[in-house]
Formats: structure tokens, C-alpha cells, sequence
């Protein structure tokens, strides 16, 4: 089985849109397994592939932004952000399907996680909180 980044990148060929889901979950989400940014994280962040990141606390939505808390922490993030934007702005030639090259979209989101929690949801969509789309 491949890492998260390794998912990501396989959906990216096949055109998925990514979302890196409970960022913030206590236990699973990636975001509070590990402080700082090891290699994995940032391997993640990092994707090409990856569009959007899902807060279970409405409070981190400003993650990843220029918004981001002041401290160590929102340093941290900010920086990251950053990195991506310089990073995804050079391989963003040929790229139409992403907004804005660096961007990464969050949301708090309720809904259904697995096929089968989808039935009856039929024209509907996930209901999310969004942030922000496609800007910088």
C-alpha cells in the first residue's frame, strides 16, 4: 500500500479531485500525528494533485493561508503554503484544472465517507463550509 502522497498522485493522472480529509482529528488526522513538517507531510501538502484540505474544527479553516494564526504553528503552516505556491507556480504550465497554481482550497464538511452511506443523498451534495476557492 502506497503513502497518502502516493495516492494523491495516482488520482492526479486519473482526475480525481483530491481532498485531504479530518486534518485536524485527534489520532488520524495527519496534520496532529506529527508537529512540524517532516518530509511525509510535506510530501503531501506538496502534491500537485492535492486541491483541498477538510477541518473537522471550523476554527482551522484559516490554515494554510495567509490568514493562518500568528505563533509558531501558523508560522509553520504559512511557510509550507508558501513553498507549494512556489513550487506548484513552476509546474503549473498545461494545468487548467487548478484554480490558481499553489492554491488549496478548505472546507468543514458533513456528509457521507463511504459508497454506501451515499445512497439517498441522490442529487445532492456534501454540504461544506468553505474558506476559500482559488485564491491565494
Amino acid at each position: 500500500m502506497g503513502s497518502m502522497a502516493d495516492v494523491i498522485a495516482e488520482a492526479d493522472k486519473l482526475g480525481p479531485l483530491c481532498l485531504a480529509a479530518h486534518i485536524d482529528r485527534t489520532g488520524t488526522g495527519f496534520e496532529m500525528l506529527a508537529e512540524g513538517y517532516p518530509n511525509w507531510k510535506q510530501d503531501i501538502l506538496l502534491s500537485t494533485g492535492l486541491y483541498g484540505i477538510e477541518v473537522d474544527d471550523s476554527s482551522h479553516l484559516p490554515w494554510f493561508s495567509q490568514d493562518d494564526e500568528c505563533g509558531d504553528a501558523g508560522g509553520q503552516r504559512r511557510a509550507v503554503a508558501l513553498k507549494r505556491k512556489e513550487q506548484l507556480s513552476k509546474n503549473h504550465a498545461g494545468r487548467s484544472n487548478q484554480p490558481s497554481p499553489g492554491s488549496v482550497a478548505s472546507a468543514k464538511c458533513r456528509g457521507p465517507h463511504k459508497v454506501a452511506d451515499v445512497s439517498g443523498w441522490a442529487g445532492s451534495a456534501l454540504y461544506c463550509e468553505p474558506r476559500r476557492v482559488g485564491r491565494d
